[in-house]
């Protein structure tokens, strides 16, 4: 009797055993089957999410107006400021280039006034009479006193009347006060009437003259007779009356 009990006792031992590694093979199946259906969806989650944000940088690249495609990003603000640099070299050439011109044309102008050649109307003569264009100066021979517009250059009656610069004769007239007057257009702006010439000038109105020609003589000025035979000098710089002896001091 006890030994039929130990023979049905490891039967049902043995049945539970098989039953126990049963399920625990099922348990292991599910799980793995569970894990293999997990890892497949996140390797699929994984990919959409790549995908949709390899499109979303895609349409901003092409937005942005930058080309799609494998070269790296090239930063366009240092080309900028090689650009802005360049702009900035030419600018300052060319400012250097205008300031050159107006040096030289300065320069230019500074040769070509102390290149002038002056000379004195009447040779060795003596100013008798100043320029006095507002103090009244006596006049012997109207007998008042009045302004002086020129200078007064005593020289004896025939002396040759010399060009002071070169100019170009533009007008000769005879006047009742100062007598035969020679007007000349010197350069730079300066105009030069010379007064009291004889009527027989040696020149006529458009020649061109160099400094040192002869112009004409010395004659009568019948405004000014009493002080003696002389010519009358009058000049004017760009219209506005100047004091000769200021010209012929250069």
């Amino acid at each position: 009797m006890k030994g039929m009990n130990t023979q049905s006792t490891k039967k049902k031992t043995s049945k539970q055993n098989k039953g126990f590694y049963v399920a625990l093979a099922v348990c292991i199946v599910a799980i793995g089957a569970a894990a293999w259906t997990t890892y497949g969806s996140v390797i699929e989650y994984s990919e959409s999410q790549n995908q949709q944000v390899s499109e979303l940088m895609e349409e901003s690249d092409v937005e942005t107006g930058q080309e799609v495609s494998d070269v790296p990003y090239e930063d366009s603000s240092e080309e900028s400021v090689e650009e802005s640099e360049e702009e900035s070299e030419e600018a300052k050439e060319s400012s250097t280039e205008v300031e050159e011109s107006s040096e030289a044309e300065v320069s230019a102008q500074q040769t070509a006034q102390t290149e002038i050649t002056i000379v004195a109307p009447i040779k060795d003569g003596e100013i008798i009479k100043e320029y006095s264009p507002e103090d009244l100066v006596e006049s012997k021979t109207m007998g008042d006193w009045r302004t002086h517009d020129g200078i007064d250059i005593a020289a004896d009656d025939g002396t040759e009347v010399r060009a002071m610069t070169d100019g170009i004769v533009t007008e000769i007239t005879n006047d009742e006060m100062y007598g035969t007057i020679l007007r000349i257009e010197h350069s730079d702006g300066y105009t030069a009437l010379y007064c009291g010439l004889s009527p027989t000038v040696t020149v006529e109105v458009g020649d061109e003259v160099e400094a040192g020609d002869t112009i004409g003589y010395v004659y009568t000025i019948p405004c000014e007779q009493e002080d003696g035979t002389h010519l009358h000098l009058t000049m004017y710089k760009d219209g506005e009356l100047i004091n000769p002896e200021d010209f012929l001091s250069q």
